[in-house]
C-alpha cells in the first residue's frame, strides 16, 4: 500500500512536531492509535480545523493534540 507523511504535534507530550509516514487512507483516529491514543481532554485538529476521527489523512496533513483546557490560561 503506498505511503504519505503526516506532521504530528502532540502538545500532551511536550514533544516536537515529528514527521510520521502512515498507510495512505489511514484515518485520523487509527493514526492517533498508533502514536498512543488520544487523551480524554483533547481536541483532534488536523491542519488546524476540528475533523471528524474517521476523516481520512492526506499527504503533507498535519495532526495535532490540543488540551481542551490549558492550565494558567
Amino acid at each position: 500500500m503506498p505511503r504519505i507523511n503526516v506532521r504530528f504535534s502532540n502538545t500532551f507530550g511536550n514533544e516536537a512536531t515529528v514527521t510520521v509516514p502512515v498507510s495512505e487512507g489511514t484515518s485520523v483516529e487509527d493514526f492517533l492509535n498508533t502514536q498512543g491514543g488520544i487523551p480524554e481532554n483533547a481536541v483532534v485538529r488536523v491542519n488546524r480545523q476540528t475533523v471528524d476521527l474517521e476523516d481520512e489523512l492526506a499527504e503533507g496533513d498535519v495532526v495535532s493534540l490540543v488540551p481542551t483546557q490549558i492550565k494558567g490560561a
